[in-house]
């Protein structure tokens, strides 16, 4: 998944525009649109597997993630869900364990993993294999939603 959507921009490159959203309420953030677009988009630029250039040492370079979908559900998921109902996602909620980021103890209670996958290609750009890795999500805080 690429801005362009076409997957040929490399990783960690912009374009030079940013998507904006007005919001109604001072104090409300838009949960769809151009803000969570921007999170996701972020999310597959810092991955550090996709979009490798070619490594002469291991003869391979990576193409870029891709999220891993399910069947369409046999349920009408409702308008702008369609994609979502689609994610292989796997969830623990009441989690209650701590991960260490930065030297800092983090108490998580709510974990996501979610699996993507990506091209692994020769030197010209030719798909040898596809290889499935995960996004771990880990919400951090309090005993909020569970």
């Amino acid at each position: 998944m690429s801005e362009t959507g076409t997957g040929t921009q490399p990783r960690g490159s912009g374009n030079g525009t940013t998507q904006t959203s007005q919001q109604s309420d001072g104090n409300k953030a838009p949960h769809v649109g151009g803000a969570m677009a921007a999170l996701g988009a972020l999310i597959c630029r810092l991955n550090p597997y996709t979009q490798l250039p070619f490594d002469s040492a291991a003869n391979m370079q990576t193409g870029p993630m891709e999220v891993e979908t399910q069947p369409r559900p046999s349920y009408e998921p409702g308008e702008g869900n369609e994609t979502i109902a689609c994610m292989a996602i796997e969830a623990k909620r009441n989690y209650n364990t701590t991960w260490t980021f930065k030297g800092q103890t983090q108490n998580v209670r709510a974990a996501f993993r979610i699996p993507y996958r990506f091209q692994v290609q020769d030197k010209n750009g030719k798909v040898m294999y596809w290889q499935t890795e995960y996004l771990l999500i880990g919400y951090a805080g309090g005993d909020g939603g569970g």
